[in-house]
């Protein structure tokens, strides 16, 4: 949100990849591959086709540890709607897929809106998942000027809500640095606490590494 534009450039593949420790000793590798498929100024140049899944988890359980891959894959179409100067919009619909247990499906939308003011930028997200399940979050960064590690370096802060039936609603705060090594190539460092009003704060450290392969070939 305060590194790129809000979809991949168009006509060009993208990954992150987030290595995320907790204190607890659990691991997670949440990886999102993304596509924009035409670099035409068209619908589908427009349009952001991506997947997201836990490429590796590994948690504590009772006893011992359990590390396997993802038990859901994400997919989203994300439409960019609103592209000005200052102020851009996107958004669009969301499948959720269970890989392991009960085979459910579950659809929603996901929403971001970004303002650029300057150096400063303010960011923020909405996502909703049937049956109802609802995250916001929002979020500031601010741009330095080049240095040494990279074309650029943005310091950001992030909080994020989440409340699902049935369930106390589940906050996360982040703060973080971001290195643009390249014009191809990011570096997100940062750490993260999450939590409910009755449970403990779990305290996470995060890598992130974002890479845009380039242009599609055919």
């Amino acid at each position: 949100m305060h590194v790129s534009d809000l979809i991949t450039t168009p006509g060009t593949v993208e990954a992150e990849w987030y290595h995320t420790l907790s204190e607890t000793g659990s691991y997670w590798m949440p990886t999102l591959l993304k596509v924009t498929p035409s670099a035409a100024d068209s619908f589908w140049g427009q349009t952001e086709l991506s997947i997201g899944f836990d490429a590796i988890d590994s948690e504590i359980g009772d006893s011992d540890r359990v590390t396997h891959s993802s038990d859901h894959i994400t997919l989203n179409s994300t439409h960019v709607f609103v592209s000005g100067k200052h102020f851009s919009f996107a958004g669009g619909p969301q499948l959720s897929f269970a890989t392991r247990g009960p085979q459910t499906v579950h659809a929603g939308g996901s929403a971001i809106g970004r303002w650029d003011l300057g150096l400063n930028n303010v960011g923020l997200t909405a996502q909703w998942v049937n049956p109802g399940t609802l995250d916001v979050g929002g979020g500031v960064g601010r741009q330095l000027s080049k240095t040494g590690l990279g074309q650029y370096v943005t310091p950001h802060v992030s909080v994020t809500w989440e409340k699902s039936k049935g369930f106390s609603g589940f906050m996360t705060t982040s703060e973080g640095v971001a290195f643009q090594l390249t014009k191809k190539l990011a570096l997100d460092v940062g750490a993260q606490h999450a939590g409910a009003p009755d449970t403990p704060v779990d305290h996470q450290f995060q890598i992130g590494l974002i890479a845009n392969f380039g242009k599609i070939r055919r």
